[in-house]
Parts: structure tokens; C-alpha cells; sequence
């Protein structure tokens, strides 16, 4: 992967992830418990975030991006962050989220990157397919 394209992918990501945080804030500005619900949104990430963590994450860095290397590493570790507070949005417990309704935030997320133009075709379909697969990881986990 040349620096250039690790270029257009941080952007991409940058974007993402600052879209992400801007709803979280503006819940949390909205919200007149701040604290509490500030606590419970970062409770539900990082508990999401700890059941997307895969042992597999070199195989699929090089399949997705077609390198393993720190940068590109890093590049996905960043997507399933903003990933993980995308999901944890959705309103309600892991384990009440069903198939369909994960499908629809795995399809939202990548439509989102897709726009931003910084992902070719092919990466975004091989990630959309591993955060499906994730979807039995998180059931498993949660009941």
C-alpha cells in the first residue's frame, strides 16, 4: 500500500470517526445527565469494541487492505473503533439487537465510507463481509 493511499484512508477514517463523535456529543450536550450517560455510551463501546477484537486481525488487515503492515493495521483498528460507537448508538442492549438490525448499521457504516471515496469497491465489500460474520461473535458473547 503506498503513503499516499495510507493518506486517503486516514482522512477517510478521520471523517468517520469525527461524524461519530459529533452525534455522541451532541447526545451527551443534550442529555442533563451528562456524566451518567457519557458513562454508560463509553461502558457500551468499549464493551463492543472487546468483542470485536479478533485474533485473526493480521489475515484480515491483508485481505482488506492488502497489507499487514503497522499502518494499515492501524487503519482497521480505527474502522471497527468507529464501528463499535456506530453500534453502540443503537439504541437499547447488545443482545437485543437482532441480525436484520445489525445488518442495517454494518450497511450504514460502510455506505458512509463508501461516500467518502477513500475505500476502493472491493475493501469496503470484504469489510462489510468480516463486521457480518462479527454479528455471531457479538450474539455469542452477549447471551
Amino acid at each position: 500500500m503506498k503513503n499516499k493511499d495510507v493518506s486517503l484512508i486516514s482522512l477517510g477514517v478521520g471523517v468517520v470517526a469525527g461524524a461519530a463523535l459529533g452525534y455522541v456529543v451532541s447526545l451527551l450536550v443534550s442529555d442533563p445527565d451528562k456524566r451518567k450517560q457519557k458513562k454508560k455510551l463509553n461502558n457500551k463501546v468499549e464493551e463492543i469494541k472487546g468483542l470485536l477484537q479478533q485474533e485473526d486481525l493480521v489475515d484480515r488487515v491483508g485481505d482488506v487492505f492488502d497489507s499487514t503492515s503497522s499502518a494499515a493495521r492501524e487503519k482497521y483498528e480505527e474502522l471497527v473503533d468507529d464501528f463499535a460507537v456506530r453500534l453502540s448508538l443503537f439504541k437499547g442492549t447488545l443482545a437485543s439487537i437482532d441480525d436484520k438490525k445489525y445488518r442495517q448499521v454494518v450497511a450504514d457504516f460502510v455506505d458512509d465510507l463508501q461516500e467518502d471515496g477513500e475505500f476502493s469497491d472491493e475493501q469496503l465489500k470484504k469489510l462489510k463481509r468480516y463486521l457480518r460474520r462479527d454479528y455471531k461473535l457479538i450474539k455469542q458473547s452477549v447471551t
